[in-house]
């Protein structure tokens, strides 16, 4: 997302200094200020802002419940007996 400036902020301002260079220094120039300049601001946006906003929407997600403590039917009925007791009651 914020690539794109940079790299917009590049063609206005270094490029035209770039004007008597050969094609081939002119973009090592070009990937050079993504290396130094682009992928580090990337990095450090996505560390201070964007980990933070998913940390702050995963607090409003509401939450999945595990498969472990899952409700079944059985568990939810009243006065039900266990299998143990409904087998021990019959017999």
């Amino acid at each position: 997302m914020w690539h794109l400036p940079f790299i917009f902020l590049f063609i206005q301002w270094l490029q035209p200094a770039l004007q008597g260079w050969s094609p081939e220094q002119a973009y090592l120039v070009y990937w050079l200020w993504v290396l130094v300049v682009v992928v580090p601001f990337c990095l450090l946006f996505f560390k201070w802002v964007e980990k933070p906003g998913m940390k702050l929407g995963e607090r409003f997600r509401p939450r999945k419940a595990s498969p472990a403590y899952a409700v079944t039917p059985r568990m939810l009925s009243p006065g039900r007996l266990s299998e143990k007791e409904e087998v021990e009651s019959k017999s």
